[in-house]
């Protein structure tokens, strides 16, 4: 969970997250494909993102000492970074429903692991860094940002000048 909040991944990213696509320092995530769950239960795994791109995202101190604890000693390249409790990847549903609901739902009702991504733009914005940057970041539009973020956060603090 905290990962999602430090990054602004899409979900379906960080399951599918690979070592090999961690720097050797931590330092930064190369985003290049995603685990998705199908209709029928069926997990897929696609390169790129959702928009079809590839990224790369640098860490932030606190990603940096997460990703450092959590990195086994002797490294499969393969290895899933987020490994399903009993192995492979971690299934959606099965996530949300024994450990989303039980974690965070108490804490943020009403949110999903995809609200981390709202969250990661939102603190983003607010900590004035620009647009274009936080879009490149999370594989989205500086159109998508102003119209679900940027405008509510400045007509919230804009007042009229006298």
């Amino acid at each position: 969970m905290e990962f999602l909040f430090l990054t602004g991944c899409h979900p379906s990213e960080a399951v599918g997250l690979r070592w090999k696509n961690v720097a050797d320092d931590c330092d930064s995530v190369r985003f290049v494909g995603s685990i998705t769950t199908s209709g029928r239960g069926k997990q897929i795994e696609v390169e790129g993102s959702k928009n079809n791109k590839k990224r790369t995202f640098p860490c932030s101190n606190r990603l940096r000492k997460l990703l450092t604890l959590i990195r086994p000693v002797k490294i499969d390249p393969e290895a899933l970074v987020f490994p399903a409790h009993r192995g492979g990847s971690i299934n959606y549903n099965n996530f949300y429903n024994n450990a989303w609901e039980k974690v965070a739902e108490p804490l943020q009702p009403e949110s999903t692991p995809y609200s981390c991504r709202d969250k990661f733009i939102t603190i983003q914005i607010l900590k004035r860094v620009p647009e274009s940057v936080i879009a490149q970041w999370c594989d989205t539009s500086v159109a998508v940002i102003q119209k679900h973020y940027a405008d509510f956060l400045k007509m919230r603090d804009l007042r009229p000048q006298d």
